[in-house]
């Protein structure tokens, strides 16, 4: 299901700029922006928005890099977290529709709905570990679009995260371990981004 997710919102992405706009869209019906705070992981995260109406635009987004994910921090795994200095690779897809409560396109708040796919792999000693899975889940968000086109924009939500086994490969042998993180099925997510809008 999680590769299934993940290609549909890989096809979906590029084709959102090609959805027709109504005539009270306005001048700027695009945003490009790249997530700033993950360039501190490093990853690189890039984020399309297209209006559709004056209060209404639908996005996705792509990511990839490397993550240190600090929630596992919170988990008592058994025997010390053995994740607790790993470095991720990580990638991720996704779709979002915003409706603008206050205010508009160019400056406003937003809510609307996130569906992403999402995958962290991890090497060692010539094994590699990985797990994919899907959240779905309602943001609340903000975005300024300056005169010239400057943008800037961030978002929080959570939602239902619906994630799988760990599989474990190494070589010609392969196992499956249970996912601690099954037991948690919310899971937090956001961004903060700046970019440019068209």
């Amino acid at each position: 299901m999680s590769r299934l997710a993940a290609l549909a919102a890989a096809i979906a992405v590029p084709a959102l700029a090609l959805v027709p706009t109504s005539a009270d869209a306005g001048k700027t019906p695009n945003t490009v922006t790249a997530g700033v705070a993950k360039l501190a992981w490093p990853a690189v995260s890039l984020d399309y928005e297209r209006r559709l109406a004056r209060k209404v635009g639908v996005g996705g987004f792509v990511g990839f890099g490397r993550y240190n994910p600090k929630v596992f921090n919170l988990f008592d795994l058994g025997g010390g977290n053995p994740f607790e200095e790993a470095t991720f690779k990580f990638r991720e897809v996704g779709l979002r529709a915003n409706l603008y409560a206050i205010g508009g396109f160019k400056h406003g708040m937003v809510l609307g709905l996130t569906v992403h796919n999402r995958r962290l792999s991890y090497e060692e000693d010539g094994a590699e570990a990985s797990v994919a899975g899907t959240i779905i889940g309602p943001h609340i968000g903000y975005k300024l679009i300056t005169s010239p086109g400057f943008t800037l924009g961030f978002l929080g939500g959570i939602g239902y995260h619906a994630v799988g086994d760990i599989k474990v490969e190494s070589g010609d042998n392969s196992a499956t371990l249970e996912n601690p993180l099954e037991e948690f099925p919310v899971m937090t997510f956001g961004s903060i981004n700046a970019g440019w809008s068209f």
